[in-house]
């Protein structure tokens, strides 16, 4: 290639240089024959002059048309490992590997940020907690579908701008472009909402927004349910260590007649076992809420159990006036024992406990399920989803009156839910309630459970 540039210029050298020569020539053949034509001479030479000026061109193009065709194919990115050297001048060829050394560390930059980006955009669309990226303008740079869902985010795709359907998510995050640290708890679309918004600086300056949305509805639940239970349990407890206390004050201090002493020293013995039912209770319930539970598998007889709370039942339920019908097949059920028979027996006891003088709790262990209905006061349907709470009563004066601790249900509940068991209700006021719980799902479990 060096070679080619040589002769051309060497062609355009002699060619103008021919032609200053004759031009010079003819100028001194006029200075000598004053007869020849001046006009004729001046033709000749812009003849000559327009030739020598075409082979510039022609040479000019002929020299840089190679350095144009690598600029079109770096422009291109055509430049490659396999780019030959033949249409390149030798003074170019570092050039060219210098090109394709940056095109190989450019191509492995480029394959490792969409290698990230990808790793990225994997980790974020599954997160539960929802994230917004904006600029300074309001376009959004980055967000995933928790953050669409949380945040009411509406793309405008013409402009690229953030609009939100949620006021205050647009609130907070509007404060964040001014420079302002937000925080606030929402409720959007039925879920209780806390979003974050930070503004995002670079290099001192704030150079966008970003913006984090979590859903706190199960978390505000759980601090709910446990403000209620500890506001509960001191009142239960509170309830029954007054009146031993007071009785036992009276009797103390001498006030109580001897005739009385008796009936007070009843009563201190009842409102000490109900407040020992009470505690005793609540530690079961503590028990089977713990992440872990510890329980051993067996294969319990569900007629077992049954027969077992019959027996230990029946003394009440001859108090109460209220008879007990049970009936039931060979089903068998892979838990531990004690707790099966607990689950039965908070149901037959408070079958027993919400029934009618003369009425009667039918009790059906069949099927691989347990079914325990009575003829009692029943259930109004807007208490039936709150029923399974601790210490959810629906006549409170009755559940004191019977002595019921308010936890029966709710041990059923925890039980049902370690086994994967199903709960079902079905009650309706005046005409009793019926409970059934469907342990065939935990056959499919048996065996997977076992091992573990």
């Amino acid at each position: 290639m060096t070679r080619k540039i040589f002769l051309s210029v060497f062609i355009s050298s002699l060619f103008l240089s021919v032609a200053a020569t004759i031009s010079a020539y003819f100028l001194f053949f006029q200075n000598v024959h004053t007869d020849f034509s001046s006009i004729a001479v001046i033709i000749f030479s812009l003849i000559l002059i327009g030739l020598s000026v075409l082979v510039g061109i022609l040479v000019s193009f002929f020299i840089t048309s190679p350095v144009k065709h690598l600029a079109d194919k770096v422009h291109k990115s055509e430049v490659s490992d396999d780019t030959p050297y033949s249409d390149t001048y030798d003074e170019l060829i570092p050039l060219v590997d210098e090109i394709r050394y940056q095109r190989i560390v450019i191509g492995n930059q480029l394959r490792e940020l969409a290698d990230e980006r990808e790793k990225l955009e994997f980790i974020m669309r599954d997160m539960p907690v929802g994230i917004l990226a904006l600029d300074m303008a309001g376009h959004i740079l980055m967000s995933n579908e928790s953050g669409d869902k949380f945040l009411g985010i509406t793309r405008l795709e013409e402009s690229g701008l953030f609009t939100s359907s949620n006021i205050d998510a647009e609130k907070c995050i509007n404060a964040a472009i001014i420079g302002e640290y937000n925080t606030v708890y929402t409720q959007y679309e039925g879920r209780d909402l806390q979003i974050m918004a930070s503004p995002v600086l670079s290099d001192g300056r704030q150079s966008g927004v970003v913006c984090f949305a979590m859903d706190v509805t199960e978390k505000l639940q759980i601090d709910r349910i446990k403000q209620e239970f500890t506001a509960n349990v001191t009142h239960e407890l509170k309830t029954p260590l007054t009146s031993i206390s007071g009785y036992a004050e009276m009797i103390e201090t001498g006030i109580a007649k001897n005739d009385d002493i008796c009936r007070f020293a009843t009563i201190i013995r009842k409102e000490a076992a109900r407040l020992l039912s009470l505690i005793s209770d609540i530690i079961k319930l503590s028990e089977l809420t713990e992440s872990t539970p510890v329980t051993s598998y067996q294969q319990v007889q569900l007629k077992e159990c049954v027969e077992e709370c019959v027996d230990i039942l029946s003394l009440s339920a001859e108090k109460a006036q209220v008879s007990i019908n049970a009936s039931y097949d060979d089903s068998t059920v892979y838990a531990e024992r004690a707790l099966i028979c607990e689950l039965i027996f908070n149901l037959m006891d408070n079958a027993i406990r919400y029934n009618k003088k003369g009425g009667t709790v039918t009790v059906t262990a069949k099927n691989d399920s347990v079914t325990v209905s009575d003829t009692g006061i029943g259930i109004p349907p807007e208490h039936h989803a709150r029923i399974f709470e601790r210490f959810y009563r629906v006549d409170k004066s009755r559940s004191k009156a019977t002595g019921g601790t308010g936890l029966g249900l709710a041990i059923v509940k925890h039980v049902a839910e370690l086994y994967g068991a199903k709960v079902t209700l079905s009650s309706a006021v005046g005409v009793g309630t019926t409970i059934r719980v469907d342990f065939s799902s935990t056959k499919n479990t048996k065996g997977a459970t076992q091992n573990e």
